[in-house]
Parts: structure tokens; C-alpha cells; sequence
């Protein structure tokens, strides 16, 4: 029995409200308390100290800790992010709360915690844009600040828009995502106050730099061949096999072949014949914006139903595969239209 898609049925909302609970004009403290706040410690670790003791003896594993979540009101278990290194310093939500609202200071509108709690987040509302000729709710912009506690990413500001018409999600341009480098590891952690005391104001600059890119993709017209050219990196053919497959190989090859030719025609439609959600405004009308939308929309909601092209889901929409893809879409048209 097939599953039917829940979101595909319910309204459109962006994927900060999805994965976080939206809040209205709160403190991140009292956000944090509005999600209950939950545990994350780092513990020894212990390794058994002989094969033949069948784990009665233990040992203390001194250059190292594990990153660990206590049990939560939904889930009781304990969780391991991971096992990191003396050096690391862990910053918990609670540290991030204090900070954000003694250095940024700006209303939480959604907060949340991905995976787990393994990656916690802030965000808070950005100046809505304009962009010339289309629809005039605009684009709404939210800074989302990332926390995560694995020991493996940094803190991350990435500025999220949101095309309000389609609700499709945007991306911003890679040097407009904000990471405090630093991770965890460093002794000078000291560092991210500072940074967090500015990573709103930067980050009002970035949407200055965002609203320049849109307004140039709005105002540029695609050939032919540029379209083209962005549909072979938006869903690129597979590499042909070097040598003979077997049944099942051949199979997943002609699938995959079938699945990229499936998407370009539909970016096709969606472009060329206004199809998509809030396809049919001046801005969408051959211009790299309209193109750069109509991607966007088959990748965050998929094709109409029975079309064979599945929607992505909000996680990877937002930080995964598919937000990834997004970006690298934005990319090519932002130098076309450059």
C-alpha cells in the first residue's frame, strides 16, 4: 500500500517553521523554554581493558569524551553524538540562548532542534525584498544561527529565503553563509561572542548582496543553450557504464537516466509554460530568476502527482542533498547572469 504524502496535501510552509517551533516575539531564552530545554554533557569514556575480562574491566579512555543528550520528555533513551577529543569545548543551547539574546538581541521567531537535539537552532526575521516585476509579497528573508554538538561541523548564519508566492526555499550564495570557524576545538571559544555580536548587521549586508543577485537574474534573458547548460547541472545524466552490467546494474542506470530526462522536462514546462506555483509573473518569464525558481519548486515539492518526481524532504530541502543542489543551481545562474 502506497503512502500518501502528507505534505504534498497540507499547506506550504518554509522549512524553519517545519523542523522548529515558530514563536512571536520572544527572547531565545524564553524560546528555549517554549521547546523544553533538554541535557548535553560530555562524559568519560571507558573501554574494556582486556578481551579476555568479557567486559568486566574497565579503563578510563584519557584522551577522550563522549558528547552525550540526557533523556527528553519524548524520547527517554540517552544519545551519543559522538566521541571527541580533549581539546573540544562543548557549547550547549543554553550557552547559545544567554548569548544570543546578550549579543544579538533580536526577537526568536523559530527555534528548534534537529536530529536529536545533535544540532540546535535559532532564527529571527529579516527585512522582506522586493524583486522588480515579481509578485509583490516579495521574498522573506530569516537569519537561522546553527548550533551543532558532534564535535564534526561549525556554528553556522545562514541567511534563509523564501519566495513567499510558492513558499519554494531559496538559498542564499556560498560566501553569504557565515561559519565561526573555530568549531568547538579551539582554546579561544572566547571569539564567538564577538562574532555572534555581529552576525546580524553582516548578515543585512548579505541580503543587500542577495537582492542585487536577484534583481540581475530577474533582469537577465536565457537562450536556449544557457538553458541547457543549467539543466545539466541541476539534474545531470549519469556517467554511461564503462563496462557490460549485469540485469540490475543496467536497470538502476536506465532509472537514473530516466529520472534526470523526467525532471529537465518538467523544469521545461514549469519555465516555459508557467506551470509552477507563481510562474506566471513578469520576473518568471524567460529570466534566470524565473528559471532558478522553477528548479527550485520541482526540487522542494516535487512534480504533480503521477509525474514521477518526488519531492524532497524538509531536512534535506533545507541543510541536505537538496538545499546543497539549490545552491549549486544559484551559483551558475548568479555567473550567467553576472
Amino acid at each position: 500500500m502506497s503512502r500518501t504524502n502528507i505534505r504534498r496535501h497540507t499547506p506550504r510552509r518554509p522549512w524553519v517553521d517545519v523542523l522548529g517551533k515558530t514563536q512571536t516575539g520572544v527572547t531565545a531564552k524564553e524560546a528555549y523554554e517554549n521547546i523544553g530545554p533538554y541535557d548535553v554533557e560530555l562524559r568519560d569514556v571507558y573501554v574494556d581493558g582486556n578481551a579476555r575480562t568479557d567486559g568486566l574491566v574497565k579503563h578510563k579512555a584519557h584522551g577522550y569524551q563522549a558528547i552525550t543528550r540526557g533523556p527528553t520528555p519524548t524520547d527517554l533513551r540517552e544519545k551519543v553524538f559522538n566521541v571527541v577529543g580533549r581539546k573540544y569545548r562543548l557549547i550547549t543551547p543554553e550557552i547559545i540562548v544567554n548569548l544570543w539574546d546578550e549579543h544579538i538581541g533580536r526577537p526568536v521567531t523559530s527555534i528548534g532542534a534537529l536530529d536529536d537535539g545533535e544540532r540546535f537552532f535559532l532564527a529571527t526575521q529579516l527585512p522582506t525584498i522586493q524583486v522588480p516585476g515579481d509578485d509583490k509579497r516579495g521574498i522573506e528573508n530569516t537569519l537561522v544561527l546553527i548550533s551543532p554538538m558532534n564535535g564534526r561541523e561549525a556554528i553556522t548564519g545562514i541567511l534563509v529565503p523564501i519566495r513567499l508566492i510558492c513558499t519554494n526555499g531559496m538559498v542564499s550564495m556560498g560566501d553569504i553563509k557565515e561559519t565561526f570557524t573555530l568549531k568547538h576545538y579551539q582554546n579561544n571559544v572566547n571569539q564567538l561572542p564577538e562574532w555572534l555580536a555581529g552576525v546580524y548587521q553582516r548578515n543585512i549586508l548579505g541580503l543587500e548582496q542577495m537582492q542585487n543577485v536577484w534583481e540581475r537574474m530577474a533582469a537577465k534573458m536565457i537562450s536556449d543553450q544557457e538553458l541547457r547548460d543549467t539543466l545539466d547541472v541541476a539534474f545531470p545524466l549519469p556517467e554511461p557504464p564503462t563496462e557490460e552490467l549485469g540485469a540490475g546494474d543496467q536497470d538502476q542506470y536506465q532509472r537514473k537516466v530516466d529520472a534526470a530526462i523526467n525532471r529537465r522536462s518538467l523544469t521545461r514546462r514549469y519555465f516555459d509554460n508557467g506551470e509552477g506555483t507563481g510562474m506566471d509573473t513578469k520576473a518568471n518569464q524567460g529570466t534566470a530568476y524565473g528559471l532558478y525558481n522553477s528548479i527550485v519548486e520541482l526540487i522542494d515539492w516535487g512534480g504533480p502527482e503521477g509525474e514521477g518526481a518526488k519531492m524532497a524532504t524538509v531536512r534535506s530541502a533545507a541543510l541536505g542533498l537538496a538545499s546543497k543542489k539549490k545552491e549549486r543551481v544559484l551559483t551558475h545562474l548568479a555567473e550567467v547572469a553576472a
